[in-house]
């Protein structure tokens, strides 16, 4: 079986990247292909030399500028499917470091798995403690869309009509607890959707879903790509004992508002409530739900109920997102353009 790693890796990030390469060194990798989002110099400079030491297993894509995630994934994946030495492609962030075994327990899964045309239908996803919410959705065995979606016509958590039915799912995401009911067998579990960081296939799937939609730049686009396995009858299962360590935490920007959180807030929003529109069953409920939520957004605004200047800047990109992302304007936002994902 030949494996071959996608990993996209942007600003100083070296030190975590070179940790990852350490830990799937030591597995059975075919060819690791890295594509560099316009890092730092100092992160380019140990990039290209750690290519050169190695240029049988490693090639690295070189981007002038940072394109986001979803490119970066792209562009990744169609060297991969091109490679005459890959048959699987194992998707990581350049700060998921696999503990040792995690690739061999995803091969050992798929060899025992005994679906029908697994080669174009299944993907099986490494388990992240960092990301708890794929877990739950895995414990609970399901592949319905509601469970990261919940009321179907909601917009960012608000449904007019159904208030009850959204506070139910965003409670299913908020509980920490383990009170979740288990099905049979605990080692793994369907999910609808998936992070990029530990999704594993065969390389024939993208003949069937196609790549990630560059248009989404980056947050969600991961959403997007993994679900149209399920749209199209096919299983993301989660694998408890293929284990991979987030390194670096999601959280390390704190609320400062500044080019970069205003960069995520934008993206965030813009994608989330386009992939929520997209499966809406009303179009004309989302439509209210959307602009009533605008609605109130902009009267706190406008009356001082939101007072810092901070948060009042969040909330006037927010808006902008809402606008561009129930358009179905997608794409880079020139306004911020110049910030590093």
């Amino acid at each position: 079986m030949k494996v071959c790693v996608v990993i996209v890796t942007y600003g100083n990030r070296y030190h975590f990247l070179h940790e990852v390469l350490r830990n799937i060194f030591v597995e059975n990798i075919s060819k690791t292909i890295i594509v560099d989002n316009n890092s730092h110099p100092d992160s380019k400079h140990l990039l290209l030399s750690l290519e050169q030491e190695n240029p049988d297993s490693i090639n690295v894509i070189w981007h002038k500028n940072n394109e986001g995630s979803a490119k970066g994934f792209r562009i990744g994946l169609e060297k991969a499917i091109a490679e005459k030495d890959c048959d699987f492609i194992w998707l990581l962030d350049d700060d998921n470091v696999p503990q040792s075994g995690a690739l061999s327990k995803l091969v050992d899964f798929w060899n025992r798995w005994e679906g029908l045309n697994k080669e174009h239908n299944l993907c099986l996803v490494s388990y992240r403690k960092d990301r708890p919410l794929y877990k739950k959705m895995a414990q609970i065995n399901s592949s319905s869309l509601d469970l990261v979606i919940g009321s179907r016509n909601a917009v960012m958590g608000f449904n007019l009509f159904k208030p009850l039915k959204t506070l139910k799912y965003y409670r299913f995401l908020k509980d920490n607890d383990n009170q979740i009911k288990l099905h049979g067998d605990i080692n793994h579990g369907k999910i609808p959707v998936a992070p990029y960081g530990g999704m594993f296939f065969h390389k024939s799937l993208l003949n069937v879903i196609g790549y990630p939609n560059d248009q989404f730049v980056l947050y969600g686009d991961d959403w997007d790509f993994s679900q149209r396995i399920t749209e199209r009858n096919g299983e993301l299962i989660y694998i408890f004992d293929s284990i991979i360590n987030d390194v670096d935490s999601p959280g390390n920007i704190g609320m400062k508002v500044d080019k970069l959180n205003l960069f995520r807030i934008y993206y965030s929003t813009r994608n989330s409530l386009h992939f929520q529109k997209k499966f809406s069953t009303y179009k004309w409920i989302f439509n209210i739900n959307a602009i009533i939520l605008s609605m109130i957004l902009t009267l706190g605004n406008l009356f001082g109920i939101i007072t810092q200047k901070n948060t009042r800047e969040k909330m006037r990109i927010k808006l902008v997102a809402i606008k561009d992302g129930l358009k179905g304007k997608l794409g880079k936002k020139m306004i911020l353009d110049n910030t590093n994902n």
